[in-house]
């Protein structure tokens, strides 16, 4: 004879838990080490790109007064090749429609030879072509329109 299912206090006990799922483990999230080595790492590579981005802003600015240069230049150099020279008002135009706000440009010299140096506000260096050069680079000009330190 079998026994009755009721004698048997295992069974309903395993069919009861048989078919459920075990709850997944809690999220734990990330510990306090592996946060830290994120921040540090997101900290190098900004050391990195700062310098960068500020060094190719620099060579921007410089650019910008050495294209202003070379285009006060060319100006200048029309008058000369006419062998004649502008007075101070069409200089100081010159000098203004090549430049910007933050541009400073000079002129010095005359028609046998003359130099433009021009300078950023924001920047410490300066640029200059003379009549000779042909090309805008860090350098000064001397009062009789040569160039000297570059």
């Amino acid at each position: 004879m079998c026994p009755h299912p009721a004698s048997i206090p295992n069974i309903p006990a395993l069919t009861r838990h048989a078919g459920r799922r075990q709850a997944p483990a809690p999220d734990r999230g990330f510990s306090l080490i592996e946060l830290l080595v994120v921040v540090i790492i997101i900290g190098l590579l900004a050391a990195i790109a700062v310098p960068l981005f500020l060094n190719q802003r620099d060579q921007a600015l410089g650019s910008a007064v050495a294209s202003a240069v070379a285009n006060a230049k060319t100006e200048f150099a029309q008058y000369a090749v006419a062998d004649d020279w502008p007075d101070a008002t069409e200089e100081n135009r010159i000098l203004d429609a090549s430049g910007d706000e933050a541009i400073t440009l000079d002129v010095f010299g005359g028609v046998e030879q003359f130099c433009v140096e021009g300078t950023h506000s924001e920047l410490g260096l300066h640029w200059a072509a003379d009549s000779q050069s042909g090309v805008a680079r860090p350098a000064r000009c001397a009062a009789d329109g040569t160039l000297f330190g570059g």
